[in-house]
């Protein structure tokens, strides 16, 4: 039996553990999709399509799983969005993350993953856009396949590029990397 009020639930165990009534307004289609939804506290306003979409998330509300496995372990963070096959796959509670693409994560608060494998993981507002590429020092940005940023502030910007080093450091282009400062 459904709990929540305005929901839609269309397939096996689709928000099959809401247990609350005043958990509201949530979408979840598919099987398991959003099968955790409300079984801790009372969220709202979840959409979850696919196979396992949003399965484990129990508190978090206002979130987006989309695809096989799309925001699976999403928790209790709320205002995410997981669009493609195995998004967000760890654990997580942080909110206001973006990953599209299949195996992005952006698992911490402000986020952005675009690409397939890209993650921005470690520190806040990280972005990563491009096929594997990995932004993990808080405020850094990677963007181009491959494309890496370990250091506060930095920015890799290319296919390739690595910044690494000193805070604020910065590579552009082709391979460009840095240990330093700055490499243009």
């Amino acid at each position: 039996t459904l709990m929540g009020s305005r929901c839609v639930a269309i397939g096996w165990r689709a928000l099959s553990t809401i247990a609350s009534s005043s958990s509201n307004c949530h979408v979840c289609i598919g099987v398991n999709a959003g099968q955790g939804i409300g079984s801790i506290g009372t969220p709202n306003y979840n959409v979850c399509i696919g196979h396992q979409a949003g399965q484990g998330m129990t508190s978090g509300s206002n979130n987006i799983c989309f695809g096989v496995n799309g925001g699976q372990n999403v928790t209790t963070g709320s205002n995410n969005i997981a669009i493609g096959t195995t998004v967000h796959t760890t654990a997580m509670a942080n909110s206001d993350t973006t990953s599209i693409g299949r195996a992005a994560l952006a698992n911490t608060t402000g986020s952005i993953a675009i690409g397939l494998c890209s993650r921005a993981t470690t520190g806040t507002n990280v972005i990563a856009i491009g096929t594997c590429s990995e932004a993990t020092g808080a405020y850094s940005v990677a963007i181009g396949r491959c494309a890496f940023c370990s250091v506060l502030s930095g920015v890799a910007l290319g296919f390739g590029a690595c910044a690494t080093g000193g805070n604020s450091a910065i590579a552009i282009g082709r391979s460009a990397s840095t240990s330093t400062a700055s490499s243009i």
